[in-house]
C-alpha cells in the first residue's frame, strides 16, 4: 500500500512540475522556431552574434561559427592550454564594439580575447583567490565602453576589467562562509548583505549602464550600476508568476530593452521568461521543439533574431522576436 501511494505521489508531483504555471496565470505560450542548426556541436554553451550576424557557438575545445544563413563557416581554437586553445566548453562569449571575440577558458582560469578573425591577441587571468584571477570563470559581457565583467562560480563574483583585460574593481562575493571544522553557514552578517551577495552565479548582461546577474541556486536576477552598487532584483524560486523554477541560464536584451532568460527547469523541457529591465514579468514560453537543458542566450538585433543553445540535443534553436513579442498581452 505505503508502495501504491508513494508512487501516486511521485506521479502527481511530476505532473503538477511540467504544467504547474498553468495555475499561475502566466502567460504561457509555445513558439516555432524558424531554424535549427548546428553541424558537429558537441556540447554547445554560450553563444553571441557580431555585427554582421554571424553566430558564434562555444563548444568543447572551441568556438563555432556559423554564417546569418546558419551554414558553418569555420572552428577556432582546439582543446589544450595555450594560447587560442581551451580546456574545455567555451562558457562564455562576447564581442565588443571592435568585433573582437571576448572568451571564457574555464578551466585554464581565462579569458582569452581574440581578433574578429578568430586571431589569438591576448589573455588575462589565472588560478587564484586575489582580485584579477579565477577559480570557475563562466559569463562575460561588455560595457557601452568595453569593459569586460566575468562572473565567478566559485568565488560567486564578477570582477571588471578594462578593454585590455586590467583589473578594475570586483563586486558580489559569498553571502555566507564556511566553518570547515564544522561544516556549518556562518550568518551573512560575517559577509556583507546578501542582497548584494551571490549564491551561485553563472550568467551576465548589460543594458542601459546596468548588469544583470543570474543568481542561479536562488533563482533571481539581480541588478548593479558599472561601479558594483546593488540596485534591485527580481524573480526569486517558486511556481508563481515572475519566478523561477530551477536555475536562471542566459540573459540577452533586444532593442527594446526586454531581457530574455533561459530557465531550464520550467515545465518539463525548459522555457524562456520575457521581462521589462525593471523585472516586470511579460512572457514565458517553450519552444515546439522541446528544449533539452537550454542553456545559453543570444540576440541578432540586426534581424530580431533570438538563438538558444539547446544543449543536450547538440543544437541551437532560432525564433522571430516579432512572433515572440506579438503573443504579450497589452
Amino acid at each position: 500500500m505505503k508502495e501504491k501511494l508513494l508512487a501516486l505521489a511521485i506521479l502527481l508531483l511530476s505532473a503538477c512540475s511540467t504544467r504547474f504555471y498553468l495555475t499561475d496565470n502566466i502567460n504561457l505560450v509555445q513558439i516555432e522556431p524558424i531554424a535549427v542548426f548546428g553541424e558537429d556541436l558537441k556540447l554547445p554553451d554560450a553563444i553571441n552574434t557580431d555585427a554582421n550576424s554571424n553566430i558564434y557557438v562555444g563548444d568543447i575545445g572551441r568556438i563555432l561559427v556559423f554564417t546569418p544563413d546558419f551554414n558553418f563557416l569555420k572552428s577556432i581554437g582546439q582543446k589544450g592550454s595555450g594560447q587560442l586553445e581551451f580546456f574545455d566548453e567555451v562558457k562564455g562569449i562576447a564581442i565588443d564594439s571592435k568585433g573582437r571575440i571576448i572568451a571564457v577558458d574555464e578551466y585554464n582560469y581565462r579569458v582569452q580575447i581574440l581578433s574578429k578573425d578568430g586571431v589569438f591577441l591576448k589573455e588575462f587571468g589565472k588560478r587564484g583567490w586575489q582580485d584579477g584571477s579565477f577559480i570557475d570563470p563562466q559569463g562575460v559581457c561588455v560595457d557601452d565602453e568595453d569593459n569586460i565583467y566575468v562572473t565567478d562560480a566559485h568565488k560567486m563574483n564578477v570582477q571588471k576589467f578594462s578593454s585590455d583585460g586590467e583589473f578594475i574593481l570586483s563586486f558580489g562575493g559569498k553571502p555566507y562562509r564556511y566553518e570547515y571544522t564544522e561544516m556549518h553557514k556562518v550568518d551573512s552578517k560575517v559577509m556583507g548583505k546578501a542582497f548584494s551577495k551571490f549564491d551561485g552565479i553563472e550568467c551576465i548582461a548589460y543594458y542601459n549602464g546596468k548588469i544583470f546577474v543570474s543568481e542561479e541556486n536562488n533563482g533571481m536576477i539581480k541588478v548593479f550600476d558599472k561601479s558594483g552598487n546593488f540596485l534591485y532584483s527580481f524573480g526569486g524560486q517558486g511556481i508563481g508568476k515572475g519566478k523561477f523554477h530551477d536555475q536562471t541560464e542566459g540573459l540577452a536584451f533586444d532593442n527594446d530593452g526586454l531581457l530574455y532568460v533561459v530557465d531550464e527547469g520550467k515545465s518539463s523541457t525548459g522555457a524562456v521568461q520575457v521581462y521589462e529591465a525593471s523585472g516586470k514579468q511579460l512572457l514565458v514560453f517553450e519552444s515546439t521543439h522541446p528544449f533539452a537543458s537550454p542553456d545559453g542566450i543570444a540576440i541578432d538585433k540586426k534581424r530580431d533574431l533570438l538563438f538558444i543553445t539547446d544543449q543536450n540535443n547538440f543544437r541551437i534553436q532560432v525564433f522571430d522576436l516579432k512572433q515572440i513579442k506579438s503573443k504579450i498581452k497589452k
